[in-house]
């Protein structure tokens, strides 16, 4: 039962580097003569106490969001409807710190019903219509059921085993919702798939005996894309990124002589290009660089704060043919900076404190 113990603090670093994904259901445009291009993140910096603090970033104004006090927080995904901000995430409670999901909506808290289970997690949001969609799970001990919350009620997904998952990713098409996700297979290993209005399609995989992730979930008309990666159980082989489209899996590209692995987390669809976000070592520099695939050829970030420390990105996003990839940078005190490149330019984002890390999880753009 190996994959028990791992579920949790996987799932945590999950939600802060990589999978905590932005779908590709961007909202449609309005009359644009009379908007502002808004670039919004979500994320969390640390306070000088050492609390993770949720928040998100308007144009590099930072808001932070409410939690308990002295309890951390983590913001997970936002997405903007209007004129109102809603942000997934999960905060702790109690003397046990239990991971409670919720959202805010302008800043407002909600949390998220999790039942007899002991901790939950929210992982993404989106929004149609009047109608608010949060992926998620929510576990006991030794178990996780991964979810889908609509509105505040919450609609456990099938799963393979009893040890069960998480839901990631979410896109909404149409009457359908769509959502990526990870669960146990019968070898307490991480096996990838999605839900189509509740029904699990499991995706291909490429070795048997690694964890397989599912990160960021698309739909283009009928074409279903999944992003996500492999890797060794005991981490002494490289991670392998992918992406799936209805069910067929390509591997993204990477170079084995430079590079030492690599993993995907986001889908964006802009037209008729795919974009996934991602990030690859280097074994140039030993260390990793954020990096996204359009129709599988790779760009790097080149424009880190220093190149012998990690990079990373977290999310995707495409608008008005402009290249947004959220993520953060150590600085040379090992120190995490929440940023996002512009087509290539970076942007720092302010923190609360600049000895503690920070990050940004995903990025939401459009005119309003």
């Amino acid at each position: 039962m190996k994959g028990k113990k791992f579920i949790w603090g996987f799932l945590s670093l999950l939600v802060v580097y990589l999978i905590l994904v932005q779908s590709s259901c961007p909202p449609d445009d309005d009359d644009e003569t009379t908007l502002t291009t808004n670039v919004y993140l979500s994320g969390n910096t640390t306070s000088t106490a050492g609390f993770a603090t949720p928040c998100y970033w308007k144009n590099g104004i930072r808001s932070e969001l409410s939690c308990p006090a002295d309890k951390n927080g983590v913001a997970t995904s936002l997405f903007v409807s209007g004129n109102s901000v809603y942000v997934a995430g999960y905060t702790s409670t109690g003397a046990s710190n239990a991971f409670v999901p919720c959202y805010w909506k302008d800043g407002a808290r909600s949390d998220l019903p999790i039942g007899t289970a002991l901790k939950g997690v929210a992982s993404q949001i989106v929004v149609s219509g009047s109608d608010v969609y949060i992926s998620g799970m929510v576990g006991s001990t030794g178990t996780s059921v991964p979810c889908l919350w609509k509105n505040g009620v919450r609609s456990d997904l099938v799963s393979m085993t009893a040890e069960g998952g998480s839901a990631h990713g979410i896109c909404i098409e149409g009457s359908d919702v769509y959502l990526s996700g990870s669960i146990m297979n019968n070898d307490s290993l991480f096996v990838p798939c999605y839900w189509k209005n509740g029904a699990r399609t499991d995706l291909s995989i490429m070795t048997i005996n690694r964890f397989c992730f599912a990160g960021g979930i698309a739909v283009s008309g009928s074409d279903i894309y999944v992003a996500g990666y492999d890797q060794n159980l005991a981490h002494v082989a490289p991670d392998r990124p992918f992406l799936w489209k209805n069910g067929v899996r390509t591997s993204l590209t990477m170079d084995y002589a430079t590079d030492y692995d690599g993993n995907a987390g986001s889908v964006f669809i802009s037209g008729t290009d795919v974009f996934v976000s991602g990030s690859v070592f280097k074994l140039s520099s030993n260390a990793k660089v954020p990096c996204y695939w359009k129709n599988n050829i790779r760009t790097e970030m080149t424009m880190v704060i220093d190149a012998s420390k990690n990079s990373y990105s977290s999310s995707v996003f495409v608008f008005e043919n402009d290249v947004y990839l959220a993520g953060s940078s150590e600085n040379s005190a090992g120190v995490c900076v929440p940023c996002y490149w512009k087509n290539g330019t970076r942007t720092d984002l302010s923190v609360l404190d600049a000895a503690k890390n920070g990050f940004s999880g995903s990025i939401f753009v459009l005119k309003n």
